[in-house]
């Protein structure tokens, strides 16, 4: 009673429900959750009896196989669900990360935007100068050979081979 909560009667823990809402959910739990385990358990030893008794060994040998590959995958699992929480983990790790990060940390990424996009523009206008002198030369170039002028001009750009 000192955390403050209610104090506990006997009557909190009866059921509050009607006898025959009661013995409804029973035999719903009866034919949802035990009768098809149950079945499925009766099932599988019927199964296997059938198989040694009309399989033989090499029957048995086959379903060793899937059985033995079957708990090779139900083993890994607990592997794959630790590789999950490590994953979950981190992600948790860096959402309290990113609370503490100190505010100026988005004037450092602004900054950093900024000089991408200066170097980008300032790269655009170089090479926008050299594909406008290439396109001038080559109608130059087409020009003079349509006239019958023959230059020393290569007919195409030669591209630098580069070596790795």
């Amino acid at each position: 009673m000192s955390d403050g909560s209610r104090p506990v009667y006997p009557q909190q823990f009866e059921s509050k429900a009607e006898p025959i809402v009661d013995a409804r959910y029973k035999r719903q739990a009866w034919w949802r959750v035990t009768f098809p385990v149950v079945l499925a358990a009766v099932l599988a030893v019927v199964f296997l009896v059938l198989l040694i008794v009309l399989g033989g060994p090499t029957a048995i040998s086959v379903v060793a196989r899937y059985a033995t590959i079957l708990l090779v995958v139900l083993l890994g699992f607990p592997l794959l669900l630790v590789t999950l929480g490590l994953f979950g983990g981190l992600v948790w790790m860096m959402s309290k990360a990113l609370e503490k990060t100190p505010p100026y940390t988005r004037k450092a990424h602004d900054f950093v935007g900024n000089v991408y996009r200066f170097t980008d523009d300032a790269t655009d206008r170089v090479v926008d100068v050299v594909i406008n002198a290439r396109s001038t030369m080559s109608g130059v170039n087409t020009a003079l050979r349509e006239l019958g002028i023959k230059t020393d001009l290569p007919d195409e750009a030669e591209e630098p081979h580069r070596q790795i």
